[in-house]
């Protein structure tokens, strides 16, 4: 595994970019409640990139792995402190320039990770690895939300689950939520030293709970949403891994079969971003931006995948 930032450019010159995959971590600093560090998002998609890159290698030896620094960016992050919230127009051109940068250079194989499920996110991702694919003819993918779909497909995973878990800590691990079970036993998993041990007497929270937070000041709304106290690192170990598995089968499969094999990474409709620079746009990204964004996401999921059953029937 190579790092970007470490290679003079006769070594980034020499490498056979047919056989090298660019791994691109791509998601914002994002409040995650009073247990959760505001990289949460950015620690995820390090991790993936990473993780996915090195076991790419190890099943691959003949493809090379090239990360590139992690970039602090997002849309639709909650409107609180703590949170950097970027528009989705200038998401998707810095996400889309850096494709084109590596295209241009030769690179045929580009993938954004992302642990933000912000639906404007991921649809600034997805539309400018589409754009770079098209463009220059390469394979490039931003597959978070077909990844995300597959994980919170609970016949895929509640079967492995259930013989740990009961039934309604399954539903609880698996339900959209925003510093919540799922995300608090990821981070148990990843980066147990920067849980607040808070963390273990939260109260749940839920979205109809929530209704008319916005605006108002933390001590109305401690910035999560879910059961933060039912995560364990357990649990956060094995949705990691599912979601590195179907990561690493995506990867690979694209170097083999480049721009055919990287729509199955896509998902989401392809939306006209000239859109985004207009207020009203600006307004709806800041809407869903809210307590209900991740539901939002999980319904964009299951319609994007509806949409993708009708185009391949």
């Amino acid at each position: 595994m190579l790092h970007y930032e470490t290679l003079t450019w006769p070594q980034l010159d020499a490498l056979d970019r047919a056989k090298t995959v660019a791994f691109i971590a791509f998601s914002p600093l994002e409040e995650h409640g009073p247990h959760l560090p505001i990289g949460t998002d950015l620690y995820m998609a390090s991790y993936f990139a990473e993780t996915i890159a090195a076991r790419m290698e190890a099943q691959r030896p003949d493809l090379t792995a090239l990360v590139l620094p992690p970039v602090p960016l997002g849309a639709g992050t909650i409107p609180m402190r703590g949170s950097i919230n970027i528009t989705v127009d200038v998401v998707y051109d810095i996400a889309r320039q850096m494709g084109s940068a590596l295209a241009r250079d030769g690179f045929r194989h580009i993938v954004f990770t992302n642990g933000h499920l912000a639906p404007w996110h991921l649809l600034a991702l997805e539309n400018a690895a589409m754009w770079v694919s098209r463009r220059y003819r390469v394979g490039a993918v931003a597959p978070a939300a077909s990844l995300a779909r597959d994980l919170i497909r609970r016949d895929a995973i509640a079967g492995e689950l259930g013989q740990r878990m009961a039934a309604e800590e399954v539903a609880e691990l698996l339900k959209a939520s925003h510093g919540g079970m799922l995300e608090t036993s990821v981070m148990l998993h990843l980066h147990p030293e920067l849980v607040q041990p808070s963390y273990r007497s939260l109260p749940r929270l839920t979205h109809s709970a929530l209704r008319g937070w916005r605006g108002r000041t933390p001590a109305h709304w401690p910035g999560y949403v879910g059961s933060p106290a039912s995560g364990e690192a357990e649990w956060g170990a094995m949705a990691v891994e599912r979601l590195i598995d179907l990561g690493t089968q995506l990867v690979i499969r694209m170097t083999d079969e480049g721009r055919a094999a990287a729509q199955a990474g896509r998902l989401l409709p392809r939306v006209p971003f000239w859109l985004a620079r207009r207020r009203v746009t600006a307004l709806a990204g800041a809407a869903i931006a809210g307590v209900g964004a991740t539901v939002l996401a999980t319904r964009l999921l299951t319609i994007g995948g509806k949409q993708r059953g009708r185009r391949n029937a």
